[in-house]
């Protein structure tokens, strides 16, 4: 008489043979993964809105909209134009502004004629992300974010600056 299988023998042959178990995900490109919203920062998007749904419907809507447009900002291609980038920031901006109230300030300043300058897309968004984590949202007073955008001879400077933080900045050729 033949000898009982082991246990896990037994189970083995009891799972129907198919595809081999897929391993995890490969990583993002670098690319990608530098051009993703912070998952951090779409869950609190969707509880601002959320929050919003009952008591301030259109302001709620608006905030979707915006968030759905900083997506597809997100989304696509790696060169962008200033314009392009100050619409996603912003529709960030105002995510954040919803999210905390008075405590975020924020005053944008962009000379005229710069909408057309390319520039990379999420990099001002970038820098405006981490003023706000860094510099804002620690302090329980929160402060003001400042946007400025001005012609230079080499084509244009952006610098995003708070209350508390060093200013950072952006040159870009014109």
């Amino acid at each position: 008489e033949p000898a009982a299988p082991e246990p896990a023998t037994a189970v083995a042959a009891a799972v129907p043979a198919g595809p081999p178990a897929a391993g995890p995900e490969p990583a993002p490109a670098p690319e990608v993964e530098r051009r993703r919203l912070e998952q951090h920062f779409v869950y609190n998007s969707l509880n601002t809105v959320a929050s919003l749904i009952r008591t301030d419907p259109a302001r709620a809507r608006e905030l979707l909209i915006g968030f759905a447009d900083l997506s597809r900002v997100a989304d696509g291609p790696a060169e962008s134009t200033l314009g392009r980038e100050l619409e996603a920031v912003r529709a960030y901006l105002d995510l954040e502004r919803a999210r905390f109230g008075p405590r975020l300030e924020v005053a944008v300043q962009v000379d005229d004629g710069l909408a057309g300058v390319p520039v990379d897309a999420l990099g001002l968004l970038g820098l405006v992300r981490a003023a706000v984590q860094q510099d804002i949202e620690p302090h329980r007073e929160g402060g003001l974010l400042a946007l400025t955008a001005r012609r230079t001879a080499e084509g244009c400077e952006v610098v995003v600056s708070t209350t508390a933080g060093t200013p950072a900045r952006l040159v870009l050729p014109g």
